[in-house]
């Protein structure tokens, strides 16, 4: 519940068009799911950012974007 939350409160506060990037390390829930009731999230870019990102250490790495205006 907090963690929807706080993706509640920033996803209201994004300029339109802005990003809110996350990496889930651990627990067992779809972080692009959660991200996705909020925002647009694109899969083929998670992967994407998932493959790219340098710390090795996250199982999921979510960007979510407000609309734009």
């Amino acid at each position: 519940p907090e963690l929807e939350d706080l993706v509640a409160r920033v996803a209201a506060r994004l300029a339109p068009g802005g990003v809110l990037l996350m990496r889930r390390l651990n627990g067992d829930h779809d972080l692009a799911a959660l991200v996705g009731r909020r925002l647009r999230v694109d899969r083929a870019e998670c992967v994407a950012l998932r493959r790219d990102d340098r710390s090795f250490f996250y199982r999921e790495v979510v960007a979510g974007r407000a609309a734009s205006a």
